[in-house]
């Protein structure tokens, strides 16, 4: 009885009327626009804030892992926000590619702030946003809704301005992004009436749209709730090919993944979230498994976290899957993991790893997996550690096909303009015949290329190597991986190994080129 008592304080959450919703019979067939706001929003779950030097390992991280737009911090609430952020632009260590996002919110000296924190940036999006929500219009401000509109209008007016004038200086490009804070929690007519009035002041348009950002900031319902909210948004707003639906979940009713998947049903376009769900309060919205679900429905989520622990010296074990170190159970891994048809592509790369020290590129993975899963179709039982090396190596190392390099030699041309071109000479062998060829080109890779055309070889694209020593000291050998696009279009590996590395690449391009002649 005592606790119904208490339960009579809380009010149930006001649904939206939507009768006729379409999103329960939508499907996700692509990736959002995903932003990670890890730096951010993310950082404010850590007891101790992430430093310059950590803030500067997570962002490569992010950027590796395949983030376009991340958002970076509020860098006017702090001179150490700022100052990470100044280091991100002034390093250089920020991709053409990739679009770095600033939160601030609508106050002319904080926008001002931010816009002298991004300075000498190329991509930023301008995170601009006001509180909306009954609760905070009553008890913090103390204001109408055409009092918060009028707020969000002059933030807006403001930020156009300083837009035109920082463009006209520096050519940077800007775009950007508004939050109607606590969404879920503002009427759902006065968000649309709010979000239109920033629209119309910041000119957006098809071809220059805004993003909308549409925030679970306290999550108040539940996620079919929430999805009701984004398709009345989507169908009710004007102007809707101006702009950007996104949205950012907070956790604490335990279902933000819910939330955003059903939003990306109902119309949403974009994604902000963190890793693992790190974040204020309950914690964001955790992309990794919005991302992971989408993949294990035949959807590329355009994300890659296969290496996302790499060179970060961490002491921990790292390994798919097993969630303990098998040494710590007195056993080994190798007999722990299963080699056989249905294993996955990174299984029999970890065991070349610790087996031989190949470290596979994440790109040549899927290929090699393949040939492993052939093999134990055939073979009918899982395969040993042994069998998975000699497998590799017959396959890329030893293997022998039509052509073959004999002998050779490189020498550096100085051109009298500057630049230095690299010439290759020597002789391959094209089936039982000693070819002799000569090829000019960029560098070692560039100039053999150039040459393999004097024997008949043409049609095939360079696309990558990765190099690395699988010994030290005196004896010490590289293996070289090479991938090559075929003339139909196909990629294709190979693999070199010789203690001189430019001789491995030489044999990595001849494995590639004869495996795919096999």
């Amino acid at each position: 009885m005592q606790h119904m008592e208490h339960a009579k304080q809380y009010v149930p959450f006001e649904r939206v009327s939507l009768p006729d919703r379409q999103w329960p019979d939508k499907i996700i067939t692509k990736a959002p626009v995903w932003c990670s706001v890890d730096l951010r929003d993310g950082n404010q779950a850590l007891v101790t804030p992430m430093g310059i030097e950590e803030k500067l390992t997570f962002f490569h991280t992010l950027v590796d892992v395949g983030f376009k737009e991340i958002e970076v911090g509020f860098p006017s609430a702090s001179e150490t926000e700022y100052e990470i952020l100044r280091t991100l632009i002034e390093g250089n260590h920020i991709p053409d590619d990739v679009t770095i996002q600033v939160l601030v919110q609508a106050r002319e000296e904080l926008i001002r702030k931010t816009f002298e924190a991004v300075r000498g940036a190329k991509n930023v999006i301008i995170h601009f946003y006001n509180s909306t929500s009954t609760l905070q219009r009553k008890v913090v401000f103390g204001k109408d809704m055409d009092g918060i509109v009028e707020i969000a209008v002059q933030g807006a007016r403001l930020i156009k301005e300083l837009t035109e004038e920082e463009v006209a200086r520096s050519g940077m490009n800007i775009r950007y992004e508004y939050s109607p804070e606590s969404f879920t929690g503002t009427e759902i007519d006065f968000s649309i009436r709010i979000c239109e009035a920033v629209m119309e002041e910041m000119g957006a348009t098809k071809e220059n749209p805004i993003i909308l950002n549409l925030p679970s900031t306290v999550e108040m319902c539940t996620a079919n709730t929430y999805a009701d909210q984004i398709e009345y948004f989507c169908r009710n707003m004007k102007n809707r090919e101006a702009a950007i639906i996104s949205i950012h979940p907070h956790n604490d009713r335990g279902t933000g993944v819910a939330s955003a998947e059903l939003a990306l049903m109902a119309g949403a376009d974009r994604i902000e979230g963190t890793l693992f769900g790190n974040g204020e309060r309950t914690g964001n919205l955790d992309i990794v498994t919005v991302a992971l679900n989408m993949f294990t429905q035949g959807v590329d989520p355009e994300l890659d976290f296969s290496h996302i622990l790499e060179n970060t010296g961490t002491p921990y074990w790292e390994v798919p899957y097993l969630p303990i170190n098998p040494a710590d159970l007195h056993r080994e891994y190798e007999p722990v993991i299963r080699i056989n048809s249905q294993s996955g592509k990174g299984g029999a790369a970890y065991v070349l790893q610790q087996a031989m020290g190949y470290k596979l590129p994440k790109e040549m993975h899927p290929e090699f997996g393949n040939i492993v899963k052939a093999a134990a179709d055939e073979f009918g039982d899982e395969l040993s550690q042994e069998q998975i090396v000699d497998l590799f190596n017959s396959e890329y190392i030893e293997y022998v096909g039509n052509y073959g390099l004999l002998r050779h030699r490189f020498a550096e041309l100085h051109e009298p303009d500057g630049s230095v071109h690299s010439r290759f000479e020597g002789a391959i062998s094209v089936g039982d015949k000693e070819c002799h060829v000569v090829g000019v080109g960029n560098g070692p890779i560039d100039s053999f290329f150039q040459a393999l055309t004097h024997a008949g070889i043409s049609g095939y694209q360079f696309v990558n190597y990765h190099e690395h020593a699988v010994s030290h000291g005196s004896n010490a050998e590289g293996i070289c991986y090479i991938e090559l696009k075929k003339p139909n279009g196909e990629h294709i590996f190979g693999a070199g190994m010789h203690p001189n590395v430019n001789v491995a690449a030489l044999l990595g391009i001849i494995c590639a080129i004869n495996r795919a002649e096999k």
